[in-house]
């Protein structure tokens, strides 16, 4: 009789699989903030009084400079906290379950009773 060894993945293989089907997800929720704080730094600029009307270089330049500010802000763990929100609503319960999971199992130390610390 031949025996299958049965793959059990670890957990840290299965915490990297679940962070992998949550890419995406991550993906669009930050693509969503950066377009908000492009919206809100290209208001923000519109707010500061000029003296003269800048030049078409000036211009392109303040865009291109903008929109890093956003994306840099949007990679960002804190941010505006919209990517939060959008991955709250977004994201499938069964994925932030697992994660939450395997992320509690990761996290957890085998604990030794006070009797044999007191034994040793």
């Amino acid at each position: 009789m031949v025996k299958k060894a049965i793959n059990i993945p670890s957990q840290a293989q299965a915490l990297k699989q679940v962070n992998e089907q949550i890419k995406p997800y991550k993906k669009i929720a930050e693509s969503m903030e950066e377009q908000f704080a492009s919206q809100l730094i290209k208001q923000m600029r519109k707010s500061v009084p000029k003296e003269k009307e800048p030049s078409s270089a000036e211009t392109y330049y303040n865009s291109l400079l903008d929109a890093e500010y956003a994306g840099k802000i949007a990679q960002g763990d804190k941010g505006l906290g919209i990517k939060k929100v959008v991955m709250d609503q977004i994201l499938p319960q069964y994925l932030k379950n697992r994660k939450e999971q395997l992320e509690s199992h990761r996290n957890s130390r085998p604990t030794v009773s006070k009797e044999l610390r007191n034994e040793q």
